[in-house]
């Protein structure tokens, strides 16, 4: 066919030039080419419902397949419908990238026109679907990359809804893998920077080999929160720590409750303290308070607390009788914490009686009884002890106490699972199969050729 020559219908046509085809007059609001392949003839009784899918009106082949440009107007360049329910307005297939949408201002693939570039590559659009879907079999149905500069490869963004959601049967619904930096990040102004929920399982898992599983930081609030109706925060731990918290200047950890703060359960001990323990209110012992001393044969052993039905504070010393009679003063410190009558109790270290003979709030007298027929000496040592009653807290004999139920203590969870290789994406082939009628029957083929025929 020479340049100039008319179209002829099934037949290959041949030029040097390009053959442009004019639709007037303008504007014209119609196609300005339309071809159809049908799939019944004209005329025929029945039409197959539905059409199948490899009937094809319009194929370009090429460095670039089929170019679509839009002058002067919103319009799209290329737009592809699909006129019935789980039809494919667009479809592209083979090669490195299926579908291919540049931002970059550059010449088309194959050709000397200029692209000026867009801010977005892609824009998927819908009402209440999914805006944009990537489907895959062995591969990653939506792939996210940014060569450089400090932009996400996949950024989501919701108004009042999520603008990232994943969604998995049995694998994790998102899964972040990084060599050197964050594997997920997260980022918000007024709200959480990553949120995790479950129904049944953990709301957020972490996982690592050598470093922490979960690991939280703020410079003026929370590193980590956790709220569950039953545990809030779980840390499990095959050799380590299931759960750390360090602090430079305040708390490492905080624990608050209406009812019980924090509860420890060990097979062998329940806490393990090395430091100083400030307790603010009553400690309740069910079991032997006692101090831990080295053994005369190696070893710790155990001295145990005398207890009390009241809180009593007591002060041991000794003091000497001179010409019969002491006057034993006690310390001001120890006076300041008692209050009421106190109680003395003296040891002589000689043969000799010894009575209190006056007690006074700072100090008390002790005198001499001499034994009949037996002179006593001029000095005599002896030991004393002082009982009161503490004098800053009022404290009811005999108290009743309520402990926490410990009954109701929540099962420990099962230890989670790790991570399985499964859920780490990695770039692979484009896949043979697709989820579209068209895909499956250009997948079958492998590849078009011209003249519809299939490549051998």
């Amino acid at each position: 066919m020479a340049n100039g020559d008319p179209l002829r219908a099934g037949q290959i046509l041949d030029a040097e030039d390009t053959t442009i085809l004019d639709s007037r007059p303008f504007p014209g609001r119609g196609a300005g080419l339309l071809v159809r392949n049908y799939v019944f003839r004209i005329g025929a009784p029945t039409i197959p419902t539905p059409w199948p899918p490899d009937f094809i009106g319009i194929q370009g082949e090429g460095t670039t397949g089929v170019a679509g440009y839009s002058y002067n107007s919103l319009g799209a360049g290329v737009a592809g419908i699909g006129r019935d329910p789980g039809a494919t307005g667009v479809y592209g297939s083979g090669g490195d990238w299926a579908v291919w949408g540049n931002g970059i201002p550059s010449a088309l693939p194959g050709t000397t026109a200029f692209s000026p570039g867009a801010d977005i590559g892609v824009v998927g659009d819908a009402v209440d679907n999914a805006g944009v879907f990537g489907f895959s079999w062995f591969g990653c149905g939506v792939l996210g990359r940014n060569q450089e500069g400090q932009r996400p490869g996949v950024r989501g963004e919701g108004t009042t809804s999520a603008g990232v959601e994943g969604v998995s049967a049995s694998a994790p619904g998102v899964f972040g893998e990084s060599d050197a930096g964050m594997g997920v990040g997260g980022r918000s102004t007024l709200d959480a920077g990553v949120a995790g929920v479950s129904s049944q399982g953990a709301g957020v898992r972490g996982f690592s080999d050598q470093s922490v599983g979960v690991q939280g930081t703020s410079e003026g609030a929370k590193g980590v929160e956790g709220f569950g109706p039953k545990i809030g925060v779980h840390g499990t731990s095959l050799q380590g720590q299931g759960v750390v918290g360090q602090s430079a200047r305040d708390v490492g950890v905080l624990a608050l409750s209406d009812n019980v703060a924090l509860r420890a359960i060990g097979t062998r001990f329940a806490g393990d303290f090395h430091g100083d323990v400030v307790v603010r209110g009553r400690l309740l012992v069910r079991g032997a308070k006692s101090a831990v001393v080295p053994a005369p044969g190696g070893g710790l052993q155990a001295l145990y607390c005398i207890e009390a039905p009241e809180p009593w504070f007591e002060d041991i010393g000794e003091s000497e009788v001179i010409d019969g009679v002491a006057e034993v003063v006690l310390d001001p410190a120890y006076a300041a914490t008692v209050k009421g009558a106190y109680q003395v109790h003296l040891t002589p270290y000689a043969p000799v009686t010894l009575w209190v003979a006056q007690r006074k709030r700072d100090r008390f007298v002790v005198r001499l009884v001499p034994l009949e027929g037996v002179r006593p000496s001029r000095r005599i040592t002896f030991g004393w002890r002082v009982v009161a009653r503490r004098g800053d807290i009022k404290a009811k004999r005999f108290a009743t106490v309520t402990l926490p139920d410990s009954d109701g203590i929540s099962p420990t969870p099962a230890r989670a699972g790790r991570a399985t290789d499964f859920a780490v994406s990695k770039p692979v082939e484009v896949a043979r199969k697709s989820v579209t009628p068209l895909g499956q029957v250009i997948a079958d083929r492998k590849q078009i050729v011209p003249g519809g025929r299939k490549k051998k």
